[in-house]
């Protein structure tokens, strides 16, 4: 069996703050972000042109139950 890890998700606390840590930190490379309908939530997906990995870092903008 092979296992191939094709993403990562982290829920964060400051969006910007997170994103420039990994572009610094590991050289990664924001390429697209979503914000939910509803305003919820904003997802930033990093990678690099190393590998086909994503790394998504999610901020909620409204508390969660």
């Amino acid at each position: 069996m092979t296992f191939k890890m094709v993403h990562e998700n982290y829920n964060v606390q400051d969006l910007d703050k997170s994103v420039a840590f990994y572009q610094e930190a590991f050289g990664l490379k924001e390429i697209r972000r979503n914000e939910a309908a509803d305003g919820s939530y904003i997802i930033a997906f990093l990678s690099n042109e190393e590998s086909t990995f994503d790394l998504e870092l999610k901020k909620a903008t409204t508390a969660w139950i």
